[in-house]
C-alpha cells in the first residue's frame, strides 16, 4: 500500500513538473495571459506530491514496513525511532527524494514571491527550476526509487550503518542538501536573465538574496558534519580533507565568491561575468558533490557504495546544465558590459582580488580530489592526494584572504596615526596571547594570530564602514582562519597500552584507569573505560567506550570529549589487548571550537546582512502606497 501510493506521489509530481514547463513556456511564445495562473497551481502540487512521498518514506521506516528494500537495508525494529526518521534521508534512495523535495520546495518558494520578482522574469525561472525538478522526480521514480519492494518479505531488516547513528546525521544532510539544492535557484535566476531579451538589472539583487539564504544553510551544514565526524568517527580532527568533505566545500567557496561579486554587480555594474559564472559553476558543483557520493567512483566514509552507473547519469545531468548555461553566457557576452575597475585597492579591485583567492582554493580542492579518479580513468596507476597538499596550498591563500579583510578596512581609516596604533595594540595583544598561554614562539602561529586581532580590531571600529554584521562576518571568518592554524600547531597526542589501576602522564596530567563497566543500549552492546585526568587542580572523568551493534556485526569507538574555551582533551579507545588491557590515544586539540563558533558567528551574521532593514521595509511600504492611490 505505502509503495503504490509513493510511486504515484512520485508520479504526480513527474507530471506536475512538466506541466510547468510546458505551460511556461507556451506563455512565454504565446501574447495571451491565461496560461499563467495555471503555473503556479502545478508548482504548488509538484511541492505537495513530493512531500506526500517522503511523509510516506518515514511512515514505512516508523512503522518498520520491510517489504520496501529501503527500509529493511537502513532500519529494524531495535532502531530507536529518533535514528529511524534520520534513515530516510540515511541511504542513497532516500537521500535523492530529500533532494526532489527540497527542490521542489525551493521552487515553490520563487513561485510566493509574486511582487519581489518580476512576472516575466519569474515565469522563466519557474520553467528552469520546474524542469530541473521534473528530471531529478524521473531519476527517483525509474532510477533510484525508494519505494522498491522485496520479492520475499524479510522479519528483520539490517539496521542502519552505526556511523550514521548519531545527533548529526538527523541535522547534518538536510541541512546540506537545502545549501546544496538552494544553488539550482541561483543558477535558475541567472541563466533565466541571459534568456530575457534584456538582461534585467534587478537579477543581482534577487540572485544575491537567494544565493545567502543557501549559503547559510550550506555552510551551517558543513559545520555540523564537521563537528559530527569529529566527535563520531573517533580520528579527533575537525577537516579529513576527505573527497565527500571537499565535495561540500567547493560550491561553498564559488558561492562564497558570487556573494561578494553581486555585491559590487547590483552597486556598481562591475564584475558582471564573474557574478554569472559564478552563479552557473557553484550548482554544477553542487550537482558534482552529489555525483561523488552516490557514484562509488571515490573512497569516503560518507560516500553511498550504490551502482556507478547511476552516477554516471547525475554526471550527463550536470553536462546538460553546464553546457546549456555556458551557451547561453556566450551567446549574450556581448550585452554583458561591466564598467571599469578604477584601481587595484579599490572596492570592486579588492573584492576581485576576493574572488581570485576563492577560485583559486576552489581549483586547488578541486584538483586535489578529482586527479586521483582521472589519473586512473587514464590507466596510469592509483595515486593518491593527502592532507599535506590541501593544507599547504590552501594555508597559503587563506592568511591572504584575511590580509584582505584587513586592506578593505584600513583604507578605509582616513588617519595614519590610528592605523599604527591599530597594528600596535594588535601585535601587543598577540605577544600577551604568547605569554598567556607560555607558548613556544612560532612564526606562522604569531603571524596568523596578530593578523586575526588587527582584522578584530579594524572591524570593531565604526570608522571602517560596512554594516555591522558585515563586520562581524569578517570576523567570523578571521576566527575560523586563527583557529585552524593554532589547532594544527599547538595540538598534541600520546598513545599508551593502559590496564585497570595503571596511570600515564600526559603532558602535564596524570591519567588514571579507575574503573571498566559494561553498558547494554537499544541496538549495541559497550564495553566503558573511566578514566580520571588530574591537572593542577582540575580534575575530571572521560568514559570512552567500544560499542559493538548486533544487527550489522560492527565494532565502533565512541571517543569522550572533554572540552574548554582554549581546547578539548579528546581519548579514544583502541584494540583490546586482552582481557584487561586496551590501547588508549589521548589528545588535546587545541582551539578546536573556536572553528566551529567562528562559522556559526559567519552564518548568523550573514543572515542580518540580508534581513531587510527598518528605513528599507518603510520605503517599499511608502512606495506600494504611492503606486495604489
Amino acid at each position: 500500500m505505502v509503495a503504490s501510493v509513493g510511486v504515484f506521489a512520485l508520479a504526480v509530481c513527474v507530471v506536475s513538473a512538466l506541466l510547468v514547463v510546458a505551460i511556461g513556456s507556451l506563455s512565454l511564445v504565446s501574447t495571451r495571459q491565461r496560461y499563467k495562473p495555471s503555473i503556479d497551481v502545478f508548482v504548488h502540487l509538484a511541492f505537495i506530491s513530493s512531500v506526500a512521498a517522503i511523509v510516506l518514506l518515514g511512515y514505512a521506516f516508523v512503522s518498520n514496513d520491510f517489504s520496501l528494500i529501503y527500509v529493511s537495508s537502513h532500519s529494524n525494529t531495535q532502531l530507536p525511532i529518533f535514528f529511524k526518521i534520520a534513515a530516510v534521508w540515511g541511504g542513497h534512495e532516500g537521500s535523492l527524494l530529500f533532494w526532489l523535495v527540497t527542490l521542489a520546495g525551493w521552487t515553490w518558494a520563487i513561485a510566493r514571491h509574486k511582487r519581489s520578482i518580476p512576472d516575466d522574469y519569474r515565469l522563466v525561472v519557474l520553467v528552469i527550476m520546474a524542469l530541473i525538478t521534473a528530471i531529478f522526480a524521473l531519476f527517483c521514480l525509474f532510477v533510484s526509487n525508494a519505494f522498491d519492494t522485496n520479492a520475499v518479505l524479510p522479519l528483520q531488516g539490517r539496521d542502519l550503518n552505526p556511523m550514521l547513528q548519531d545527533i548529526g546525521l538527523v541535522l547534518h544532510p538536510p541541512l546540506l542538501y537545502i545549501g546544496y539544492v538552494g544553488f539550482a535557484a541561483t543558477f535558475a535566476f541567472a541563466f533565466a536573465a541571459l534568456l530575457m531579451p534584456a538582461i534585467p538589472n534587478h537579477w543581482y539583487q534577487t540572485c544575491r538574496n537567494w544565493n545567502a539564504v543557501a549559503w547559510v544553510f550550506l555552510t551551517l551544514g558543513i559545520v555540523l558534519g564537521s563537528w559530527w565526524a569529529y566527535k563520531e568517527l573517533g580520528w579527533g580532527g575537525w577537516w579529513f580533507w576527505d573527497p565527500v568533505e571537499n565535495s561540500s566545500l567547493l560550491p561553498w567557496l564559488t558561492a562564497t565568491a558570487l556573494m561578494h561579486s553581486l555585491t559590487v554587480s547590483q552597486h556598481r555594474r562591475q564584475l558582471l561575468g564573474w557574478s554569472f559564472g559564478l552563479a552557473i559553476i557553484t550548482f554544477c558543483l553542487s550537482l558534482l558533490g552529489t555525483f561523488v557520493v552516490r557514484s562509488g567512483v571515490l573512497t569516503s566514509v560518507h560516500a553511498f557504495a550504490v551502482d556507478p552507473t547511476k552516477g554516471l547519469l547525475l554526471l550527463a545531468i550536470l553536462a546538460v546544465l553546464l553546457l546549456s548555461a555556458l551557451a547561453a553566457l556566450i551567446w549574450r557576452s556581448d550585452k554583458i558590459v561591466s564598467e571599469p575597475i578604477t584601481g587595484l585597492l579599490s572596492r570592486a579591485g579588492i573584492i576581485l582580488m576576493v574572488c581570485g583567492v576563492l577560485a583559486a582554493a576552489t581549483l586547488v580542492v578541486w584538483l586535489g580530489t578529482f586527479y586521483p579518479m582521472i589519473y586512473q580513468l587514464l590507466n596510469l596507476g592509483n595515486i593518491s592526494v593527502g592532507a599535506p597538499y590541501f593544507n599547504q596550498m590552501i594555508l597559503p591563500l587563506s592568511l591572504f584572504g584575511l590580509a584582505l579583510m584587513v586592506v578593505v578596512r584600513l583604507k578605509n581609516i582616513v588617519s595614519h596615526l590610528i592605523k599604527v596604533l591599530i597594528v600596535g595594540v594588535s601585535l601587543t595583544l598577540s605577544v600577551g596571547f604568547y605569554l598567556a598561554l607560555s607558548l613556544d614562539f612560532d612564526w606562522l602561529l604569531f603571524f596568523t594570530t596578530s593578523l586575526a586581532i588587527i582584522a578584530l580590531v579594524v572591524h570593531l571600529m565604526p570608522s571602517g564602514g560596512g554594516s555591522l554584521a558585515m563586520r562581524f562576518a569578517h570576523i567570523g571568518a578571521a576566527m575560523v582562519v586563527f583557529a585552524a592554524v593554532a589547532n594544527a600547531q599547538l595540538s598534541y597526542e600520546q598513545s599508551e597500552k593502559m590496564r585497570l589501576g595503571s596511570s600515564m602522564v600526559f603532558h602535564g596530567a596524570e591519567v588514571t584507569f579507575v574503573d571498566r563497566t559494561l553498558h547494554i543500549g537499544p541496538n549495541y552492546t559497550s564495553e566503558q573505560v573511566h578514566l580520571e585526568l588530574v591537572k593542577g587542580d582540575q580534575a575530571f572523568l572521560l568514559v570512552p567506550e567500544k560499542r559493538h551493534y548486533q544487527v550489522r556485526n560492527m565494532l565502533m569507538s565512541e571517543p569522550a570529549i572533554k572540552s574548554s574555551w582554549s581546547g578539548d582533551y579528546y581519548v579514544t579507545l583502541g584494540e583490546k589487548l586482552d582481557n584487561q588491557s586496551f590501547a588508549v590515544r589521548i589528545q588535546y586539540r587545541a582551539f578546536i571550537g573556536w572553528i566551529w563558533f567562528g562559522a556559526l558567528l559567519c552564518s548568523i551574521a550573514v543572515v542580518f546582512i540580508f534581513l531587510p532593514s527598518r528605513e528599507s521595509k518603510a520605503l517599499k511600504q511608502v512606495e506600494q502606497h504611492v503606486k495604489e492611490s
